[in-house]
């Protein structure tokens, strides 16, 4: 074996990446799930003892920091009104509140269609779909929007049903929901 492979070199100018820290506290009776977002830490400390005969193991320490988001989201926890499949799924992804979008509806310029504006603006790189029905659901925040959302240029006007709901979701470029809100559709009734 070739004795550099087994030297391994810290340098000081390597930057480490931001994470996420999903935990729970062992004998927490509530058993609260927490994730910190965009975390950093310091190298770990490096110290030395004797070898007893005790079974204490030996520890090291380092700071950690969770900043916020771009969204200005630094933690969450789950409760005991989280969803089970989302609480069951809790270290299968990272969890984040879809973002909020405000979408309103007007009656559009001909007969069963409506106008849309959204605020915020659209991010770039990302895009819009939509679905309306008398009832609809925002998805999770990251979960992948194909069957049953239309795609939408942000503009154009949209054959829908006055009373009934639209629901607008900003997607980035994998399709996985970032953002979304919902509507009271108003569309023009053609008199």
């Amino acid at each position: 074996m070739d004795e550099a492979a087994q030297v391994l070199v810290e340098n000081i100018n390597n930057q480490t990446s931001p994470f996420a820290l999903l935990f729970e506290f062992d004998g927490d009776k509530k058993v609260t799930r927490h994730v910190l977002y965009n975390c950093t830490c310091t190298r770990p400390s490096v110290s030395g003892g004797t070898t007893t005969n005790t079974k204490e193991p030996s520890t090291e320490t380092m700071n950690l920091t969770a900043s916020p988001l771009p969204n200005g989201n630094t933690k969450a926890r789950t409760t005991v009104d989280t969803p089970a499949a989302q609480y069951a799924g809790w270290y299968d992804a990272v969890w984040q509140p879809l973002g909020e979008l405000v979408v309103t509806s007007a009656a559009g310029a001909t007969s069963g269609k409506t106008a849309l504006t959204v605020a915020p603006e659209l991010t770039r790189g990302n895009s819009y779909k939509y679905q309306t029905s008398a009832f609809v659901a925002l998805p999770a925040y990251g979960q992948v929007l194909s069957e049953g959302w239309t795609d939408w240029d942000g503009s154009e006007e949209i054959t829908a049903t006055t009373g009934q709901q639209i629901a607008v979701v900003e997607v980035n470029a994998d399709k996985q929901a970032m953002a979304g809100g919902v509507a009271k559709v108003t569309a023009n009734s053609g008199g």
